[in-house]
């Protein structure tokens, strides 16, 4: 079996080992002679695996090469000992020489990219909480309350969320979407760090709506509105109160989360530029998933998220990603209506790359909140 050691030195500055002189290698293939103090290093075998790898730190892998046994991205050393053994714990070694072993007797698997970033916790811009009065999207009730609602994000790997009221969305008064909007007030408080608030309205009193999303965005911190369902609760996108609503969020800086057919996009899109409008759900019929991700690509003010029906069809995540861009993709799942790990699964099986991917799961909801907010002048 080829021998195929890495030179390394201690982080104490112990002497180097093995002793041959081998190269090194930074992440985009330029030669290194000297091995940093405390950093893992490359290869020429590891080059390719870590292509996609956004980082100009040294990255190291084990002697053997198994890729199941990289230990960090660009980490310093733990383990103060010194010696030939001080860079990777025995038991470590002794795993990476039988995958190297079984490698050379049985062929090297096919080089599979790396996995999304995920410790920071996947973001789901679209959830539905399960209210106090009974309000529920589940035809057949399994998440009742809030702590089954929360367990089955766990157990789907959802970390995060943008969380708004079932009681909200079927509001027929201003009373009934005033108690849902505070009822994910409480939740975000109870839940501190892990969900995001949005106030959802019904624009009849528009006086007391407005009103509302002032309240909300001030004393609650919200800065995403909806998701806004027109068909819930019988009302138009194309009226002067719903301006009244758009041309606020605009002015607040707040994201605007709307239901809306194909028709209504092209019309909301162009109509509030200064808006940004998450649109969920890529479509039904074959012609509607094109013609609204065709929408969402030539408005800038546009974002699409996952959630819903289009997203099962094999291929039109990547067709999404490449003609709106990355950026404007959003994770969710229309949770506790629809399956989070079904869209996971989709996300997280489909030909992206892994910076893609990470964007797609949580960084673009994340820049989206980071951002909005702040008054526009």
């Amino acid at each position: 079996m080829p021998r195929r050691h890495v030179r390394t030195t201690c982080r104490r500055g112990g002497p180097a080992w093995p002793p041959a002189s081998p190269r090194y290698y930074w992440p985009d293939g330029r030669p290194h002679r000297v091995a940093p103090t405390g950093r893992w290093i490359f290869t020429p075998s590891d080059l390719q695996r870590v292509k996609d790898a956004k980082t100009r730190q040294c990255v190291g892998v084990p002697c053997f090469n198994d890729s199941a046994s990289v230990v960090c991205l660009g980490g310093k050393f733990n383990d103060r000992r010194e010696g030939p053994m001080s860079h990777i714990h025995r038991r470590q070694w002794m795993r990476s020489g039988l995958v190297a072993l079984s490698q050379f007797l049985i062929g090297k698997p096919l080089d599979r990219e790396a996995e999304a970033e995920t410790r920071r916790g996947i973001f789901d811009a679209h959830l539905h909480i399960p209210s106090d009065n009974g309000e529920n999207f589940q035809w057949h009730l399994v998440t009742r309350n809030m702590n089954e609602f929360v367990a089955y994000l766990d157990k789907c790997g959802v970390r995060r969320g943008v969380i708004s009221s079932s009681w909200s969305n079927k509001a027929q008064t201003p009373e009934d979407y005033r108690q849902g909007n505070r009822e994910v007030a409480k939740y975000v408080e109870r839940y501190k760090g892990r969900f995001r608030g949005s106030c959802v309205i019904t624009p009849f009193r528009i006086d007391e709506a407005l009103r509302e999303i002032e309240d909300c965005h001030r004393q609650f911190g919200f800065v995403w509105l909806g998701e806004f369902c027109n068909y819930m609760t019988n009302y138009r996108y194309d009226t002067a109160e719903w301006t009244e609503v758009m041309n606020l969020a605009a002015r607040l800086n707040l994201v605007a989360q709307i239901h809306a057919t194909a028709k209504e996009m092209q019309y909301l899109a162009e109509t509030f530029p200064k808006t940004t409008i998450v649109f969920p759900h890529l479509g039904g019929s074959r012609d509607d998933i094109f013609a609204r991700i065709d929408i969402v690509a030539k408005h800038k003010n546009a974002y699409i998220d996952l959630s819903g029906s289009g997203i099962e069809r094999v291929g039109i995540l990547e067709y999404a990603a490449r003609e709106i861009g990355a950026d404007r993709v959003l994770y969710g799942s229309d949770f506790t209506i629809n399956e989070p790990s079904a869209v996971l699964a989709r996300v997280q099986n489909a030909f992206l790359t892994t910076d893609d991917r990470e964007k797609i799961l949580f960084r673009n909801v994340e820049r989206l909140l980071a951002h909005a907010g702040g008054r526009k002048t």
